[in-house]
């Protein structure tokens, strides 16, 4: 499984680990450098998506419906289910439009 939050910190090029890691993966969280949603944090997503794209990468993609706070978990105080549901659908909408260019 590729986690872009994790992969962030921990690789040196996310794309490069992604186009490493052909055939072996089956899942991806997406998550921004803050652990946000797509399109919150410094991510580019363009070359991510440009990797999964050129290895033919077919399984599942989800996110990770978080955002930066004090609480560890980086879910803001009062989110509930309509807060998850706008967040979803902006990240969905920023990668609909990244994947629009590529």
């Amino acid at each position: 499984m590729g986690d872009t939050f994790h992969m962030n910190i921990e690789e040196a090029s996310i794309p490069g680990a992604l186009l490493a890691a052909k055939g072996l993966l089956r899942h991806v969280h997406l998550a921004d450098s803050n652990r946000a949603v797509a399109g919150r944090g410094h991510t580019d997503f363009r070359p991510i998506l440009r990797a999964l794209l050129d290895i033919e990468y077919s399984g599942y993609l989800s996110f990770e419906v978080m955002a930066p706070s004090g609480d560890p978990m980086g879910i803001p105080a009062g989110a509930g289910p309509e807060s998850f549901d706008a967040d979803t659908k902006q990240a969905i909408e920023e990668l609909k439009a990244l994947e629009g260019r590529l």
